[in-house]
């Protein structure tokens, strides 16, 4: 991955760049930004970068050893941890990053643009809630207390720090005294989850949405034309854009409104068979429409705000929806509606029991929608 490989961020690239020629490179970054933002690439091109012995001005040269090394992601001076899950009977304290080494390379072969969903996927563990724990944190003392193997620096990422919790301050020390040429760069979506005293140690670089444009030229070179429908729904998220196959369009808008009548009708025989066919998705569907109605609701209260269907991310049978909606859902009820599917959104990743969630949810948007305005 190089810098040229990431579409846009070129304000960030540019400061990055100058920084590593200046020699004023902090020793602690913290790329923060949504799911899809480039963030996991942006770091990896960076590291790249640092170690390429035949920097040119805006990018690596390629050719050289360390860049034919970092480039297949196997150079010994680029350290990588990220949250796993379960690995047969091997106790969870033991389990580390190494151990799932070989799936993580293959992950980036295929894409540095990567959800915790799809992670789990390649891990082969979607059921369990991943983790970075102890011993991970005792190799990353480890790894960044030796000498160099080839490189100029020794450069550790943290994809997902968020998951460090507590035990970021085992990384503190490090943070504050760290050894020569060390860099550390950690990842995460947002800066709740993880410790004010290692975010106010690192220069934080915010990695904004891709737009419209930068997706559609990316994913082109891929070979994935995305349509109108799913480049709303992706929202700047390239991990969800590659996601989508040529022409293949997700119809959950009329799965959302038979949510809201079903829900208004809050009757065992019009809630249960319904519940039964989101439980006939698998666990990936089941959080794509979660996902989708999100995005639905927040479009949906954007138009009640302005009233401007321009100003609505909605192909038009959505918006035709939402004029259907609009009469019954006000502001209020919307917004209470959009809380309970984020919070949903949540349970679901962490494995909650879907059935039972749903059927709460579902009778919980019934006294919604009944309540008085």
């Amino acid at each position: 991955m190089t810098f040229s490989d990431i579409p846009g961020k070129e304000d960030i690239k540019q400061q990055l760049v100058s920084l590593v020629k200046q020699d004023k490179l902090p020793h602690a970054i913290l790329f923060l930004g949504p799911e899809g933002s480039g963030k996991l690439a942006m770091a990896i091109a960076l590291a790249n970068y640092v170690q390429c012995m035949d920097k040119q001005e805006h990018n690596v040269c390629q050719a050289c050893s360390a860049c034919q090394k970092a480039l297949k992601n196997i150079h010994p001076d680029i350290h990588f941890t990220y949250p796993v899950g379960k690995l047969g009977s091997k106790a969870r304290k033991d389990i580390t990053s190494i151990d799932f080494l070989k799936h993580w390379r293959t992950r980036l072969d295929v894409s540095p643009y990567i959800s915790l969903d799809s992670w789990q996927a390649a891990m082969g563990d979607t059921n369990t809630a991943p983790n970075i724990n102890t011993t991970e944190c005792k190799n990353i003392l480890h790894h960044l207390s030796l000498q160099t193997f080839e490189g100029s620096h020794k450069v550790q990422i943290i994809w997902q720090s968020q998951f460090l919790g507590k035990e970021g301050n085992r990384l503190l020390k490090l943070i504050e005294e760290p050894t020569p040429n060390t860099l550390l760069i950690l990842i995460a979506e947002h800066e709740e989850g993880l410790l004010n005293t290692i975010v106010s140690r690192c220069q934080i670089f915010k990695m904004k949405p891709f737009t419209d444009a930068e997706i559609v030229d990316y994913t082109a070179t891929k070979g994935i034309k995305v349509t109108e429908r799913e480049l709303f729904l992706a929202n700047g998220n390239l991990c969800a854009a590659l996601q989508f196959k040529d022409g293949a369009q997700v119809e959950y808008s009329d799965l959302v409104l038979n949510w809201m009548r079903v829900s208004w009708q809050s009757h065992p025989d019009h809630v249960f068979p319904f519940i039964d066919n989101l439980m006939g998705l698998g666990k990936e569907e089941r959080l794509m429409f979660i996902q989708y109605s999100i995005h639905f609701f927040r479009q949906y209260l954007i138009y009640i705000y302005t009233k401007d269907h321009n100003k609505v991310r909605l192909v038009d049978k959505e918006k035709d929806i939402i004029l259907k909606m609009v009469k019954i859902i006000d502001y209020h009820k919307a917004t209470q509606i959009l809380e309970k599917l984020e919070e949903g959104l949540v349970l679901l990743n962490r494995n909650i029991n879907a059935k039972i969630m749903f059927t709460k949810y579902t009778l919980y948007f019934g006294e919604v929608l009944k309540s008085a305005a």
